[in-house]
């Protein structure tokens, strides 16, 4: 906003600058000349649709729907539906393997403690005991065979008894 000052009490501007807006543009209208821009705009992006083969160029969004529809067309006429998705279907995960290097006696001891530690924290229950210090020390040398993909309730286990001091564990 602007103030003029009108000196000697004159009832006009000392600016004779008008403004020479359009009204219908201000307030936000439709003018012909927009419209004709628009028009060339669309006629312009169809063109480049048209690729240098002839054949039309579709957009993602125009794929999806041309894809749902077919979609919808299989259902209707009885056939299996168009799984929807990327790519193949994710593989089955495979159950790691466990180190060659281990004897059965240390596999056995493995599979033992993670059938344990399924529903407990510690071996004997919800505290340490004495059996999570024996079954310490016998996984503690091939604690590098052994991992959080091929047994993770034990590696779990392992790591947090692994914390406590030798003090701490003898009082178990």
């Amino acid at each position: 906003m602007t103030l003029n000052f009108i000196p000697d009490g004159k009832q006009s501007n000392m600016s004779k600058i008008t403004s020479k807006l359009d009204v219908k543009e201000v307030a936000g209208g439709k003018s012909a000349t927009t419209q004709v821009d628009k028009d060339k705009k669309k006629a312009e992006e169809e063109l480049k649709k048209v690729g240098e083969d002839g054949e039309v160029k579709l957009s993602k969004k125009d794929l999806a729907k041309l894809a749902k529809k077919a979609n919808k067309e299989a259902i209707k006429s009885g056939e299996a539906p168009i799984p929807k998705g990327k790519g193949a279907p994710p593989a089955k995960k495979e159950a790691v393997a466990v180190s060659k290097n281990l004897s059965a006696l240390q596999v056995k001891l493995l599979a033992d403690c993670e059938a344990k530690l399924v529903n407990s924290q510690f071996i004997a229950g919800a505290t340490p005991s004495a059996a999570d210090r024996e079954a310490f020390e016998l996984l503690k040398p091939i604690m590098f065979e052994f991992s959080a993909a091929s047994h993770p309730h034990t590696f779990g286990w392992f790591a947090l008894v692994f914390k406590f001091g030798d003090a701490v564990k003898a009082s178990w």
